[in-house]
């Protein structure tokens, strides 16, 4: 078995434009108070993080309540450098593939976003800060989550190749929520 950690450091993930960068602050010292405490401000979308439905439906499902199903489970990384268009994303969904993580920068379409989210796509992991260009933003996370999907941005795939992969990449449980910071890993159970 081999884990392949896919999460990108926190306070060294550039955040979204317009977004404040995540920052820690020492509060409590050792050297001083006999332990160490900190503090963490960041948005809930910093670093590599879970997009749940509420991020874009006003009833969306929050970080707390979101399924964990979507985000455990079979997975399937994709190479983007051939870019993932509607016939690529048509054999995806024709395979069974539900947990898809795409390797390079490619944005999507609302097209092959359709595609996916009417095939079944449960979750859909990108390397960037979001699976669309700027203009479908909205459009292409709706359309993904319309029917329960999450998405996960600024995942780390630099070191895995495309293939199947056990994916862990849950949110944490945060009440009213439209995102969380995830630790998320793919584990390979056929290697040594």
């Amino acid at each position: 078995m081999k884990i392949y950690d896919i999460t990108k450091e926190m306070l060294g993930c550039a955040p979204y434009p317009g977004d404040r960068p995540a920052d820690l602050v020492r509060i409590k010292d050792i050297e001083t108070d006999d332990y160490n405490l900190s503090e963490l401000f960041l948005s809930v979308h910093s670093g590599t993080h879970i997009d749940t439905p509420l991020h874009f439906q006003k009833d969306g499902a929050d970080a707390a309540s979101l399924a964990l199903s979507a985000c455990v489970g079979d997975c399937l990384v994709v190479d983007t450098t051939i870019p993932l268009d509607p016939s690529r994303a048509l054999c995806i969904v024709k395979n069974g593939d539900k947990r898809i993580l795409l390797k390079g920068h490619g944005a999507l379409s609302p097209e092959t976003a359709g595609i996916l989210a009417d095939g079944g796509v449960v979750f859909l992991g990108v390397e960037c800060d979001s699976p669309s260009t700027p203009e479908n933003t909205a459009a292409t996370h709706s359309i993904l989550m319309r029917q329960g999907g999450v998405i996960a941005e600024n995942l780390d795939l630099s070191g895995v190749g495309p293939g199947k992969y056990f994916l862990f990449a849950a949110p944490l449980k945060i009440s009213g929520a439209e995102g969380s910071p995830s630790r998320a890993v793919l584990i390979d159970f056929s290697a040594d």
